[in-house]
This record gives structure tokens, sequence and C-alpha cells, in this order.
């Protein structure tokens, strides 16, 4: 019984997905363009999980999508980060890094009139994407490598929407930069909280040919 429930609930959800996500309204196309956008917000290690293995970093944000007319909007981002274990090119004696690249991320972003999904384009896995960053030259109890943020730019694709931006695909770029507060190592994965600043690029389009 339980089985039979979860999959009728799971279809429900599949067919409301799709009635926002798939379908445009009848209006003619309209382009949205995006060409100085910026964001500010946290982000914290996140329950929700893409697989068993990894921990998920989620971030809210606020900003201005400035350009396009699109205005101020409200974002949320869960992205799987993997650690290469390869130095970034930039590491100093002082500024201790490592690359890392994002196994899967998401972003809604919300504006007054409709949402926008986006996901991260898919012959961006595995590619080394950003740098988790330390410094090993602070003071304090917790001195020796400190995580002090990290620099991230992933390309997405927009791949639906809502309200006036049903139906919406396009490709936006995100460029994150992050400061680390807090960071705590436990046996089941890091837990990391801090603030973030960007900026975003990019264009989507509504009911396209």
């Amino acid at each position: 019984m339980t089985t039979l429930v979860g999959r009728k609930f799971h279809g429900v959800m599949a067919i409301a997905l799709a009635a926002v996500v798939g379908f445009a309204s009848s209006a003619d196309a309209k382009d949205y363009v995006i060409d100085k956008g910026e964001f500010g917000g946290s982000f914290i290690t996140s329950n929700f999980k893409y697989n068993q293995e990894n921990r998920t970093v989620s971030t809210i944000a606020t900003g201005d999508a400035g350009g396009g007319g699109l205005g101020q909007f409200q974002s949320h981002t869960v992205s799987d980060l993997g650690n290469t274990g390869v130095a970034c090119e930039s590491t100093t004696t002082d500024n201790i890094g490592g690359n890392f690249v994002v196994e899967r991320t998401d972003v809604v972003m919300t504006f007054k009139k409709g949402q926008i999904f986006l996901k991260a384009a898919s012959d961006q896995q595995d590619q080394i994407l950003g740098c988790l960053f330390s410094t090993s030259n602070n003071t304090g109890p917790d001195a020796t490598g400190v995580i002090a943020g990290f620099d991230l730019e992933v390309d997405y694709h927009v791949v639906g929407g809502t309200g006036e931006y049903a139906g919406a695909t396009g490709i936006i770029t995100i460029v994150t930069t992050g400061s680390m507060i807090q960071f705590n190592s436990l046996t089941e994965g890091d837990s990391m909280f801090g603030g973030v600043t960007g900026t975003l690029k990019g264009n989507f389009c509504t009911d396209c040919p």
C-alpha cells in the first residue's frame, strides 16, 4: 500500500511540474537579457542530497537582474560539490586551496512576474569550475587551515519557468564568491556556513520557435 500511494503521489507531482515547466503560454516569443545582474546572500550545508555519499550546499540570495527589465529576484541554489584534491593555480604560501568540481546544481529564481528554473550544463559535470581556498596565517585556536572561502563559475541551462516566464529556455552564467565564517569537520561530512556575492549574465526567451 505504501508503494502504491508513493507512486500515485509522484505521478501527480510529475504531471503538475510538467504543466508549469514544459508548456509556455500562447503569447508571442519574448527575449530577456541579463547583462549586469548582481546578488548577495548566504550558504549553508544542507540535508538535501543528490546521492548518499555527498553533502550539498544550499544558497539563498537576493539581487537584481539588470539590463533586461526583469528587476529584483530571490534565488535558491542547491549544489553538490566534489573536491579534486588538486591545488588551485593561484595558490600561494598564505592561500592554501584546492580545485573542486560541481557534480550537480539547480537554481530557482523568483521574480515578481514568475520564476525560472536552472540546471548546470551537462557538459560541465566533472570539470573544474571553482577553487576552495584557506589561509594558514589566521590567529585564534583554529588558525591552521581555516577555510576562508571559494570562487565558482557555472553555466546554467534555463529549463522552464512559471507565470510570465513559463516555458523559458536559455543560458545564464553565474559567478560566485563565498566567504566562510564557520567550518566544522564532522564524521558524516563537512559543515559550512557563510556569505556569498556574485554576478550573473545571459539571456532566455519564452515561446521560442
